[in-house]
């Protein structure tokens, strides 16, 4: 049995669209998506179970190059060094909505709430704010022992 450490998904990622994922792959045994223990919500990883080495394997070799999470807090940094492999790499950086926007978005009728607040200040009818990329990509290489 192999157990794959699967990290920076969304909160709103759910078990069932892991093995969905991971499934294509080989037979999945388990998956378990970590949550606070307080509050129930996702703590951002989960752990994928496989019976057989060898298909963990292919797993993880096919799912390289997948996202690998949402920097919403300083110093906004995405670890990659566990998606890279040997060779050329390809980074796509995606420009996201603000918090803000995403709450006033789960606010709207019919919305399917995405994100867990403890106060509701934004309205469906609050303005949305301007949001994209507000300076400079860097891709940081650190040299390591």
């Amino acid at each position: 049995m192999k157990k794959l450490f699967v990290g920076n998904i969304p909160h709103s990622t759910t078990e069932a669209e892991l093995r969905t994922l991971f499934e294509s792959h080989g037979k999945i045994d388990q998956v378990s998506i970590v949550t606070d223990r307080d509050t129930g919500r996702s703590r951002g990883f989960a752990f994928v179970e496989m019976s057989d080495a060898a298909e963990a394997e292919k797993a993880i070799a096919a799912l390289n190059g997948k996202e690998l999470g949402e920097p919403w807090h300083a110093p906004y940094r995405v670890e990659v060094t566990s998606a890279l492999k040997p060779g050329a790499n390809e980074i796509t950086i995606k420009v996201v909505n603000a918090w803000v926007n995403r709450l006033i978005g789960d606010e709207q009728p019919g919305a399917t709430k995405i994100t867990f607040a403890d106060v509701k200040p934004y309205k469906a009818e609050s303005p949305l704010l301007p949001s994209g990329l507000l300076g400079p990509v860097t891709v940081v290489r650190e040299e390591r022992p």
